[in-house]
């Protein structure tokens, strides 16, 4: 159908983006879980308190540590909270399409 490798590609890439627009409205229409420990971790951290030392955390605190960047970024909320989250998945679908 396409000869053309760069009009073949241009194609894939609309095909990916309205997929992924597709998964993002689903996304916002269903209901989202905000877990209050991925907020108030990194704020903790924020404050100066150290896992373990200043404040109890009953897992690794790795993904605090990855998340508290993003939180200095958007700012401590649960809108914040939510962008991130949808931002991960989105990447996510776009890393699972490309492998």
């Amino acid at each position: 159908m396409f000869r053309n490798k760069r009009t073949e590609r241009i194609a894939e890439l609309g095909a990916l983006f309205v997929l992924l627009c597709i998964h993002l409205v689903y996304l916002v229409k269903t209901t989202f879980v905000d877990f209050p420990e991925l907020l108030v971790y990194p704020w903790y951290i924020h404050q100066g308190l150290l896992p373990y030392r200043g404040f109890i955390i009953p897992y690794t605190p790795v993904l605090n540590y990855l998340l508290y960047p993003l939180y200095l970024i958007t700012g401590f909320s649960p809108q914040s909270e939510r962008i991130i989250a949808y931002t991960a998945i989105l990447l996510t679908d776009v890393t699972i399409y490309y492998l």
